[in-house]
């Protein structure tokens, strides 16, 4: 969804927030060309789009300058890491 927000509000002016918080409040009815860029007009994620790679890149920042280091009630130490989902089988 922040990709979509970027690049439809920001990037490409294609709507704005208000449009996007009206088209929320009407659950998109009224508002299907929104719904539609937001789900199959932005690009996704894990499809190899630079674009979208940098905001999972940016979010994931955020969140470990936010906990790693950060001691947990045990006294260890917080870390972040990004698995595959199919990390499970090795564990």
């Amino acid at each position: 969804m922040l990709t979509s927000i970027r690049y439809n509000i920001y990037d490409n002016k294609k709507t704005t927030w208000e449009e996007l918080n009206k088209a929320l409040e009407a659950d998109f009815k009224g508002y299907e060309q929104i719904q539609c860029d937001l789900i199959y007009n932005t690009p996704k994620f894990g499809n190899d789009d630079d674009y979208a790679d940098q905001q999972a890149v940016t979010v994931l920042r955020f969140i470990m300058m936010q906990l790693m280091g950060g001691q947990t009630q045990e006294e260890g130490l917080h870390r972040v890491n990004m698995l595959p989902t199919t990390s499970h089988v090795l564990f």
